[in-house]
């Protein structure tokens, strides 16, 4: 009975091991002109730092999480091919979500590993009053 557990264990742990890790990766920036896009000719809108981002599979169990670095970007590690939810946590103090566009999208994204470009827009509040 010992050595049918033993095989059991050997097979399932042999299986997780030999599933291909990809990422899902992208950058939360400064938004300065609330267009959705990041501007780095004219307004040179930074990365910001310290966001959380979080990835949950279908079942919504965390598989992976992360803070943006200094240069805003993130990098995420999930198994190749999977569906996940990307979530990207509260804006540091200051900071609101700016609005979508073409390189910002909402603070909840659906995507498959692996894939680039997952970006999310923040501004500051009262930037604009």
């Amino acid at each position: 009975m010992t050595w049918k557990y033993l095989l059991l264990t050997t097979f399932i742990v042999g299986s997780l091991a030999t599933e291909t890790i990809a990422q899902v990766s992208g950058k939360v920036y400064q938004d300065l002109n609330a267009n959705g896009k990041q501007d780095q000719e004219v307004l040179r809108e930074i990365g910001v730092a310290g966001i959380s981002v979080r990835a949950y599979d279908a079942h919504g169990k965390l598989v992976a999480s992360t803070y943006s670095d200094t240069t805003g970007a993130y990098r995420l590690e999930i198994p190749a091919g999977w569906q996940v939810r990307v979530m990207f946590g509260e804006a540091l103090d200051g900071y609101q979500a700016a609005p979508t566009g073409t390189s910002s999208g909402s603070s909840v994204q659906f995507v498959r590993s692996p894939v680039q470009h997952i970006h999310y827009g923040v501004l500051a509040a009262g930037q604009y009053a």
